[in-house]
């Protein structure tokens, strides 16, 4: 679960929740589309868990593989 609140200078605070009702992570957000997409995020990684790898890495990866084949 994640909680979405405006504040008064008019960033948006996200709070997500674990399948524990732990805090999993908080953070501030200048607009509320950022607040949304991080809250997803964050959500999914609290349900199944981070990736092993980066987006850079998995780039950095590709690169290797289709230089080298």
């Amino acid at each position: 679960m994640h909680v979405i609140h405006p504040m008064k200078d008019g960033t948006q605070k996200v709070t997500v929740y674990d399948l524990n009702n732990a805090i999993y992570r908080e953070g501030t957000f200048d607009t509320r589309q950022e607040a949304q997409q991080m809250a997803e995020l964050w959500q999914r990684y609290a349900l199944f868990g981070e990736p092993e790898y980066s987006m850079d890495e998995i780039f950095e990866l590709l690169d290797k593989e289709l230089l080298e084949g």
